[in-house]
């Protein structure tokens, strides 16, 4: 959908996730369109996403998924999408 804006502020972005035992393959991301008035400046140039974010485990992989209840899914799912901690120096 085009709506003429300049920039967007994203609100919020919803990655790929296990609910109610379906998976939902997609990124939702929800923001708010803006149109600059004309004569002023554009705005900046979008910032870089960064490096690669590592890749994360499937909960539904685990072999614990298969006999869990929903709070042990979702304490799973918590897990598999917490950053790596880095090794102790």
């Amino acid at each position: 959908m085009q709506l003429g804006a300049d920039y967007v502020q994203l609100m919020t972005v919803t990655e790929p996730h296990s609910e109610h035992g379906c998976f939902d393959n997609r990124f939702v991301m929800r923001g708010v369109a803006f149109r600059s008035p004309t004569g002023l400046a554009p705005p900046p140039p979008p910032m870089s996403a960064g490096p690669a974010a590592p890749a994360r485990c499937k909960a539904e992989d685990l072999p614990e998924w298969k006999d869990a209840d929903a709070y042990a899914k979702k304490q799973l799912l918590a897990k598999c999408r917490a950053p790596a901690s880095s090794p102790a120096p």
